[in-house]
């Protein structure tokens, strides 16, 4: 179990991956009906598995804290920004804990056929 299985607050601000946001939200339990771009709250441990499985292994992560939020940019071998993601109402005691979660992030390489990933 991680630790950051309590942390609530995930906001999504923009994605563009091979599954879309609406799919994504649908095979999460979180319901259906929202748009690309679409704030919603999820769970943080769930949330950086699918950030992981959603990035290529060339991409680049960056991210800024100012503090109140922390976001999080993925630049692809192109250096082109694809993903951004906000992570907010982060509590402090937990603040370092997932900004050494996303130092760590790394992309993941794609294994089409698996049965875990047949959703991709």
């Amino acid at each position: 179990m991680s630790s950051f299985d309590n942390l609530q607050g995930v906001e999504l601000i923009a994605q563009e991956c091979i599954y879309s946001h609406i799919q994504y939200v649908g095979d999460g339990g979180q319901g259906s009906g929202l748009s690309l771009g679409d704030d919603y709250v999820a769970d943080a441990a769930g949330f950086l598995t699918h950030i992981e499985k959603a990035t290529e292994p060339s991409d680049k992560f960056e991210f800024v804290d100012d503090g109140d939020t922390i976001e999080l940019t993925v630049k692809d071998d192109s250096d082109k920004i694809s993903k951004a993601f906000r992570f907010s109402l982060v509590p402090d005691e937990k603040r370092e804990e997932l900004l050494n979660a996303l130092r760590s992030l790394r992309g993941r390489e794609r294994s089409f056929g698996s049965p875990t990933d047949s959703f991709l």
